[in-house]
């Protein structure tokens, strides 16, 4: 008889571990399989987007859907994701009230549907990353990044094959203009600019998987070179720089950025001198103004939705006729289409120099947070750091962060971090901090 119980008692215990173990594991693979899908639904968003024109509102849902989800976690969200998460927020929105004051001040835009549209833009980036970290915290990232990676070879391998019909039959259809008698390469997206970005989060799964030079990413590289846009290859530059100096496994950062940022400006140079040679180009003016805006307005800007987003062009800022650019081609009230084309004159110009210096602290915040919770031989610690590089470079030729771009690369920290951030991983964070 007590036989029977002791067998009975150890076969419920058995049963109940079991039982929680398989649902563990399915819930473990519904969970790697959803991340993989979104990893391949944001690579693929822009073509898609060309078939289904709803989905061009996707990264503001997206945005919306995921803080819903970490506002009514909120005290989880703190706990997994420390003060630096508090931090974020506050100097988000600390950011958001220096443009509603310039916007009082200056009076260049007074649309309220224009203001509320750039305070979303803007927090797109801060409190997307924080609010993805915090969702795809018990993601499994080892297979989402295994998953990803294999995703990432095979959009290569197809790009590639492409790219050589481009470059034999340059009116095939993959092309998009011609650039130092290159057609630049555009494959099946709208523009080569979101192909680059696409190029970009392939070379970061595969970089995530296994750190160093492979096959693949050369290709992955040379893809990014026939798109023929000036951020892909800032961001070549900034790759070589990494494997000339090893910058991955080094414990201090900061001189070898230093020295990334010197190639890159080596590479990119050319077009700079370009750019200096137009007395009137759209985006130097934007630039020009930005600078003048601030200095004239210090600490402050000239408010959201001011200068220098897509957003001031189509509700038409006051500031471009103030500044003379209201006659120049791409910045016109009928003809806007140049004005998100400089990024960080969007923040100088519209938070002021107060403002512009409290992004960058953000985004080392965002930066710190992410990567030293990655150990220091991690593949994925480089994957972050070239996803990072990557937005400074973008934000130097269009405003990268408040477009489809700066949702599409909070959800790919987060993939690339996966279940680093959790109980662990702060355990980790701290200890390393300490």
């Amino acid at each position: 008889m007590a036989t029977d119980l002791i067998n009975k008692s150890i076969y419920s215990n058995y049963s109940s571990l079991d039982s929680r173990s398989t649902s563990d594991i399915f819930d473990t693979k519904v969970s790697t399989v959803a991340a993989i899908f979104v990893y391949v639904f944001l690579l693929f968003e822009n073509p898609l987007e060309s078939v289904i024109p709803g989905l061009g509102y996707f990264d503001e849902f997206l945005f919306l859907v995921m803080v819903v989800i970490s506002a009514i976690n909120c005290r989880e969200m703190t706990l997994c994701l420390g003060k630096e998460c508090l931090t974020v927020t506050a100097l988000s929105f600390f950011i958001v009230l220096l443009g509603l004051f310039g916007n009082w001040t200056t009076g260049f835009q007074l649309s309220i549907e224009a203001i509320l549209k750039e305070i979303l833009a803007f927090l797109k980036f801060p409190i997307g990353t924080i609010s993805a970290l915090f969702i795809f915290r018990k993601t499994e990232s080892d297979k989402v990044v295994s998953g990803c990676d294999f995703v990432a070879k095979l959009f290569v391998i197809v790009c590639a094959c492409f790219a050589l019909v481009n470059l034999i039959v340059p009116n095939a259809g993959f092309g998009h203009d011609v650039r130092h008698g290159v057609m630049s390469y555009k494959f099946i997206f709208t523009h080569p600019t979101f192909l680059v970005f696409s190029l970009v989060m392939a070379f970061v799964a595969m970089e995530a998987k296994k750190r160093g030079i492979t096959m693949f990413k050369l290709i992955c590289l040379g893809l990014l070179a026939l798109t023929m846009r000036d951020k892909a290859f800032g961001f070549i530059g900034f790759i070589v720089a990494v494997w000339i100096f090893n910058i991955g496994n080094k414990k201090k950062l900061f001189p070898y950025l230093v020295l990334s940022g010197l190639i890159v400006l080596f590479v990119a140079w050319p077009k700079i001198a370009e750019y200096i040679s137009y007395s009137n180009s759209p985006r130097q003016s934007l630039y020009g103004a930005a600078f003048r805006m601030s200095f004239s307005y210090f600490p402050f800007g000239g408010g959201l939705a001011s200068i220098a987003s897509s957003l001031s062009g189509e509700f038409y800022s006051g500031a471009y006729s103030f500044y003379g650019l209201n006659n120049m081609v791409g910045l016109t009230p009928f003809d806007y289409f140049d004005t998100g084309d400089a990024g960080f004159a969007y923040y100088l110009g519209q938070f002021g120099l107060l403002g512009f210096l409290l992004f960058l602290a953000v985004l080392f915040i965002i930066y710190k947070m992410t990567v030293l919770r990655l150990p220091l031989g991690s593949p994925r610690r480089s994957s972050v750091l070239y996803i990072f590089a990557y937005l400074l470079i973008s934000l130097t030729v269009e405003a990268s962060l408040t477009n489809a771009t700066g949702i599409m690369a909070a959800v790919l920290i987060a993939l690339m971090c996966g279940d680093a951030v959790s109980t662990i991983g702060k355990i980790q964070f701290s200890s390393m901090r300490g």
